[in-house]
């Protein structure tokens, strides 16, 4: 078996071809969203859909993610999954999960569908991902506020903890909450409000 090696490709012509696979209900993507690196995720995830079938479900972190998706299959149903995990990091290579995984998921608005329909899909979605009873799955109608909500720690903290080699806790404690990290919130959240968030 070859190992993978950053850089390696499905080529074309090594996937399945359309009428081979079976109709998948779902095509749940929870890769890192990497939208200028070819292959796209919504080119590789193309011969897999069924149209008026298929739901795509984005379980990943960014904004406007699924435009690409809407470009492609601007009638399928594209659900976003937004995924709050309270974890530190206790020691290298131990990590302390503090709360179960919670999850919120809702359609992007596509204006291409009926909204129940696409509600109806979320709702189905949360159903079963939530049938073994190991997670907290709500449906939201209104995803993209999660997106933001999510947003206002990541954008604030990722880019400081990478600049100053610290992780979030580190930040803290270093006394940088009011002087970097208050001020890059407050620029988030009058971002989503002025976007009607």
């Amino acid at each position: 078996m070859e190992r993978f090696k950053a850089g390696n490709r499905l080529e074309a012509e090594e996937r399945p071809p359309a009428e081979s696979l079976p109709p998948f209900d779902y095509i749940v993507c929870t890769t890192k969203t990497l939208p200028d690196i070819p292959p796209s995720l919504s080119a590789l995830i193309e011969p897999a859909l069924t149209p008026g079938h298929t739901v795509i479900v984005l379980l990943q972190n960014g904004l406007n993610i699924e435009r690409p998706f809407m470009q492609l299959s601007p009638h399928h149903i594209i659900l976003s999954g937004v995924s709050m995990i309270v974890s530190h990091k206790a020691e290298p290579g131990q990590i302390i999960h503090e709360s179960p995984d919670d999850l919120s998921i809702g359609p992007f608005s596509n204006p291409n569908l009926p909204r129940d329909i696409q509600m109806t899909a979320a709702r189905n979605f949360v159903k079963s991902y939530s049938g073994a009873g190991n997670t907290e799955c709500e449906c939201s109608e209104d995803v993209a506020r999660s997106r933001w909500q999510k947003l206002v720690f990541n954008a604030a903290y990722g880019p400081l903890c990478i600049i100053a080699g610290l992780d979030d806790g580190s930040i803290r404690l270093a006394g940088a909450v009011e002087g970097l990290v208050r001020p890059a919130v407050k620029e988030i959240v009058a971002t989503a409000k002025a976007l009607g968030h």
